[in-house]
């Protein structure tokens, strides 16, 4: 958003040794973010970068440490919720650990249970066991937790079984960008957003067609392949998060925009995170 206060990358942040860091960049972003009536922050991003090769995630990980990530993004997390906003980890179950990017073709990470428990999946654990509102299913392959070798955003064992059963999660789901490569390679966008809401997501991101895609989703729900009542416990769980929200009297107020966004405070506070990174 031009005019907004920019700040370095998650890895820079990291490299201050300084949680807080993270925290205020929570703030600061949730701050300006609600005054141009924004309520949902896409991020932060909770991968590890544990491969050097890695295309899309590199600078936007926090590090290639699991402990260092889980702690920098809670502090994200609560500098955005902290402030009456909601906060998304994303790329569950982690992006880290490939070379392929998944907006052009879809990735297969091959490590075992154990190895995913240790590094991949523990930031988000620890996200989930500090109430991040939102997670992000990725279009990513991981056959140790599911031998399908289907994306996770179409995997009910690692949305539903996984995320939900196993670990509580109870907040909202939404799908990474679905005109990504490792979607469409899968299935046409209709297709791919049926599996995502039979896998358990909430929010279907960007798809390809999207009157295409409704009307494949509505076509689904009269054939009796998604029952309706699937549809509307997803729909109350978004209608109770714009209650939550307060969106429902929610009242943009221009003036207050132009001086929070960008403002001398928030430009003052990035400036020190990067001169400290």
């Amino acid at each position: 958003m031009k005019g907004a206060t920019l700040f370095p990358s998650n890895m820079a942040i990291a490299a201050t040794n300084d949680k807080y860091n993270a925290y205020l960049q929570g703030k600061v972003t949730a701050k300006e973010a609600k005054a141009l009536g924004i309520h949902m922050i896409l991020a932060p991003i909770v991968d590890v970068n544990n491969n050097p090769d890695n295309p899309i995630i590199n600078l936007r990980a926090y590090s290639d440490t699991p402990n260092v990530v889980s702690d920098f993004a809670v502090e994200f997390i609560r500098g955005i919720q902290d402030h009456g906003l909601y906060a998304c980890a994303k790329h569950f179950p982690g992006h880290g650990n490939t070379s392929v990017d998944s907006h052009t073709s879809l990735p297969t990470i091959t490590s075992s249970i154990s190895e995913l428990e240790k590094i991949e999946l523990k930031p988000f654990k620890t996200a989930v066991d500090s109430n991040v509102k939102m997670i992000m299913m990725g279009h990513i392959a991981m056959p140790a937790l599911d031998v399908s070798g289907q994306p996770a955003s179409h995997s009910y064992k690692i949305t539903t079984e996984l995320l939900v059963n196993k670990w509580g999660f109870d907040g909202l789901i939404i799908t990474d960008g679905m005109e990504m490569g490792g979607a469409t390679s899968e299935a046409w966008s209709g297709e791919s957003a049926i599996r995502a809401i039979e896998a358990g997501s909430d929010i279907i991101l960007l798809p390809l067609d999207v009157d295409r895609t409704i009307e494949a989703i509505y076509s689904a729900v009269l054939s009796g392949r998604i029952k309706e009542e699937r549809i509307n416990f997803s729909v109350n769980k978004i209608l109770n998060s714009k209650k939550e929200l307060h969106l429902f009297d929610y009242k943009f107020n221009f003036e207050k925009m132009s001086k929070i966004v960008g403002s001398k405070e928030h430009l003052i506070i990035a400036d020190k995170v990067a001169s400290s990174s």
